[in-house]
């Protein structure tokens, strides 16, 4: 089965943004010792119609890269009505948790926020994008040590069985200063892609399953951010079909 990546965004310490940039700036897959602390006060509150309460930095990149790739697939008229979400995190939502429990020593049990916990899921960010924007169809997180092609194959298999019309691939990392090992980076922010069935629409990339699977796994300790733009950029270099 042939797919399309119909459009994509994200949210990266040196830049934000949708469309084809993502394949064709060769900078943005070099990761700058500074990007996270570029990103260390991102706020989803201007990409999204109304904000209330906590979020985890997970969740404002996941937000906002999701309301950019929204309002650019709409613009191209390419967003169905059954969109399902796969997800893929290697370190989750740890600065939510680090919240949690300094407020559990330092308030102690019957102070600290109930509502800081729940933010510390991996599967809150892409829950959160599903409410938010409306996508109903099958849902699916990724969490751990895995290798950046599960969601598209997830993603691929719902495809072709039709119980979604499209799929929002999402990648987000955002660990925080705190919890970072000591000399390893990570790449920070969030990565939205719509993936469909090739068509007349359209695409930012194309590719076939077996194409992709034909690439090296590629599993780093700089997180799934920074894994999935190196998928991209090889999968766009080898110039299977790029639009």
């Amino acid at each position: 089965m042939e797919l399309q990546i119909s459009e994509m965004a994200w949210i990266l310490g040196g830049s934000i943004g949708t469309g084809a940039a993502l394949l064709e700036d060769e900078h943005l897959l070099k990761a700058q010792p500074d990007d996270n602390l570029k990103l260390t006060s991102f706020s989803a509150k201007p990409y999204l119609d109304s904000m209330k309460g906590f979020l985890d930095p997970a969740g404002h990149f996941t937000l906002a890269a999701c309301s950019l790739l929204k309002k650019a697939a709409e613009d191209q008229g390419g967003e169905t009505d059954c969109t399902g979400i796969a997800a893929l995190t290697r370190y989750g939502a740890g600065g939510a948790a680090f919240t949690f429990f300094s407020q559990l020593v330092q308030k102690g049990p019957r102070l600290a926020s109930p509502l800081i916990f729940p933010h510390s899921y991996a599967s809150t960010a892409p829950n959160l994008a599903a409410i938010e924007f409306g996508w109903n169809g099958p849902h699916m997180i990724y969490f751990g040590k895995q290798d950046c092609r599960e969601p598209f194959e997830f993603a691929a298999a719902r495809l072709e069985e039709d119980s979604a019309q499209s799929m929002i691939i999402l990648v987000f990392e955002a660990v925080s200063l705190e919890l970072l090992p000591e000399n390893q980076q990570i790449r920070n922010g969030a990565l939205a892609l719509l993936l469909q069935k090739t068509s007349e629409r359209p695409a930012r990339l194309r590719f076939t399953l077996q194409q992709l699977r034909t690439l090296p796994p590629v599993i780093s300790n700089m997180g799934s951010v920074q894994d999935t733009l190196l998928l991209l950029t090889t999968l766009a270099h080898k110039n299977f079909a790029k639009a």
